[in-house]
């Protein structure tokens, strides 16, 4: 919420409470324990972030939601990731890929989406524990399954994923070529960007990049 950009978290979190309170639906109450989560995020705080997923999760669970508790466990893994709890992450990405892939209600064109983002998601996990290997095998076959699909977003995930790499590498300027292909709305994907023109020896611009990832 606009508070929360203000640095007033409780304050956001209070007018969160009243709105899920006033929730008719568990759709609107899943959007508030999500923006509450947000909150926590943006805070840095964690473990009260991950709360809030469990509670979501916990309302897609009784609707017998699969997608709804894929998309949670996803979440919860990337709130993990964050928070550093490398192995929590992997467990969270690979359930959310089973919940998916065994539900008699989830298209076969979703659960082929769900496979990609997996791949994005596992790559992530090898980049965090130094395993380039395991990450460059990932993006091996993301970048086969996403130009096959023709999914643009999933094309840009396996372009981050690639300069990633070569900045664990220190190779700066396949780095820059990579991640300038990526999702540019995502200020994360700056920051990289912002660590390969150091790396380069252009401080101008990563201080430049690096500024406005922060704005966001």
């Amino acid at each position: 919420t606009c508070l929360d950009l203000e640095g007033k978290h409780a304050e956001a979190r209070a007018e969160l409470d009243a709105m899920i309170a006033r929730a008719t639906d568990d759709g609107q109450r899943r959007a508030g324990l999500f923006a509450k989560t947000v909150s926590y995020a943006y805070e840095g705080n964690w473990t009260a972030a991950q709360k809030e997923m469990q509670k979501q999760y916990a309302i897609a669970q009784k609707n017998h939601d699969a997608l709804g508790m894929s998309g949670d466990e996803i979440a919860m893994g990337t709130l993990a990731l964050a928070a550093g709890d490398v192995d929590t992450a992997a467990n969270h990405y690979a359930k959310a890929l089973q919940l998916a892939q065994s539900s008699p209600t989830v298209s076969a064109a979703v659960k082929e989406n769900q496979e990609r983002f997996a791949m994005y998601n596992r790559a992530r996990v090898a980049l965090a524990k130094g395993d380039l290997a395991a990450a460059k095998k990932e993006l091996d076959q993301l970048t086969v399954a996403a130009d096959k699909a023709g999914n643009p977003f999933q094309i840009r995930f396996a372009h981050e994923i690639g300069g990633r790499i070569y900045l664990a590498e220190k190779r700066w300027n396949d780095a820059i070529n990579e991640l300038s292909m990526a999702n540019q709305l995502n200020p994360q994907v700056r920051r990289y960007l912002a660590e390969a023109y150091t790396g380069k020896g252009d401080p101008a611009k990563a201080k430049e990049l690096a500024a406005d990832a922060k704005n966001d």
